[in-house]
């Protein structure tokens, strides 16, 4: 995940346990831009995940990943 980015990058994440995991990217005001991943994941296998904010305005963005035990928040910059 490049950071900043300017249009196509990737979300790289492993699980510390088997189980639904769901992967968002929220603008700065909690709006949902977007769902980038909402199913089971496998423990420690490594999932990358496409992204483009091409179309988005120049900003900072959050992506919260979410499983039964953890929530991870990260931000980002979009930045053309």
């Amino acid at each position: 995940f490049p950071n900043p980015t300017s249009g196509p990058s990737q979300v790289v994440f492993v699980t510390a346990e088997t189980g639904r995991t769901l992967v968002e990217v929220y603008d700065m005001s909690g709006r949902n831009i977007t769902t980038l991943f909402n199913q089971e994941a496998q423990r420690g296998h490594e999932y990358r995940l496409d992204f483009n904010g091409a179309a988005l305005p120049n900003g900072v963005y959050i992506y919260r990943m979410t499983t039964q035990n953890e929530t991870i928040i990260e931000k980002f910059m979009i930045a053309k």
